[in-house]
């Protein structure tokens, strides 16, 4: 009923295996139809300049490596699926990488924070202030600077129209 070997295209380098000791066995990938090493070969040679080949193309190559053009332009889709494949697998790894990294500075950036350290010297901080503290008086600051902004500007206002001016600061 089956032949007791492979054809001679055989992704097994040529060898003639057994079907009892191939992965054809299952009848789920017919040997006759995997393409020889050599066809794989040619068709990877195009593949890294044109992985979408046009109609013409295909036809050129399915005729010099003896396949047919449907056989060819699965080969191209298989591969452009395993490349892609490929590439997100990379790209998860590198994330993966990256995350890791990411975990450990901010690890480094909390323990910072609770023993108060710089994480540039890492020598102890000493704070003259709590935080809130600080950001009234910097609100206040801010404040002030815009009154006295204000103030120059009236004062200012008031001696031009008495055709008077601010004396010159002295350095």
């Amino acid at each position: 009923m089956y032949p007791t070997s492979t054809p001679s295209c055989t992704p097994f380098g040529g060898r003639n295996v057994p079907y009892s000791h191939s992965p054809f066995m299952d009848g789920l990938v017919d040997a006759c139809k995997v393409p020889c090493v050599y066809k794989s070969f040619g068709c990877e040679s195009v593949f890294r300049d044109c992985p979408y080949p046009d109609e013409k193309l295909r036809k050129d190559l399915s005729e010099r490596l003896g396949m047919s053009a449907q056989q060819v332009k699965f080969w191209f889709q298989n591969k452009r699926t395993f490349s892609k494949g490929k590439m997100q697998r990379w790209e998860t790894q590198n994330h993966w990488v990256e995350n890791e990294r990411l975990k450990t500075e901010h690890q480094a950036i909390m323990l910072a924070m609770q023993n108060k350290t710089c994480l540039k010297c890492r020598g102890v901080m000493v704070q003259t202030q709590d935080t809130s503290e600080r950001q009234r008086l910097y609100t206040e600051n801010m404040r002030l600077k815009e009154e006295l902004l204000h103030a120059t500007t009236y004062l200012k206002e008031g001696l031009r129209r008495n055709g008077m001016s601010l004396p010159r600061a002295r350095n």
